[in-house]
């Protein structure tokens, strides 16, 4: 979709809003035509914006610094993704693995190495290309 500025028959200046479907530009709104240069600008300007209305991105959000959303200002750190570790660790779990440690003496080791395997397993799983996103992971869920 984009704004067109058109010269008409008469010398003025139309300002559409076109729309390419199959091939073909279609005329989806006139925004108005004028043969003053500024009432032309400002027409153009106004086309721009409502094509932005009609049809926005993501990217349009971006611009408007007046109407910021809330969850522009969210950095990474604050987002936890909780199923897939609630899932596979369940699954993780379920599978019996705690007993690798068992003949440790030391409770703490013991725990402390069981969380690092079933981190390490559990976050390869999520993400098998990256052996990095491990500190990742623990970042969230020690």
């Amino acid at each position: 979709m984009f704004v067109r500025k058109k010269k008409n028959k008469s010398g003025s200046v139309s300002i559409q809003i076109i729309k390419k479907i199959d091939g073909k530009n279609k005329v989806i709104e006139t925004i108005g035509c004028s043969k003053n240069i500024d009432e032309i600008n400002n027409l153009y300007e106004l086309g721009i914006k409502k094509t932005k209305e009609l049809e926005p991105n993501l990217f349009d959000i971006a611009d408007k610094k007046e109407e910021q959303l809330e969850f522009l200002s969210i950095s990474n750190d604050q987002i936890i993704p909780i199923g897939d570790e609630l899932f596979f660790g369940k699954l993780f779990d379920k599978l019996g693995l705690d007993n690798l440690f068992q003949d440790k003496k030391d409770i703490r080791y013991k725990e402390d190495k069981y969380f690092l395997l079933k981190s390490l397993v559990v976050s390869r799983i999520l993400y098998p290309g990256s052996k990095l996103y491990l500190i990742d992971y623990l970042w969230y869920f020690k």
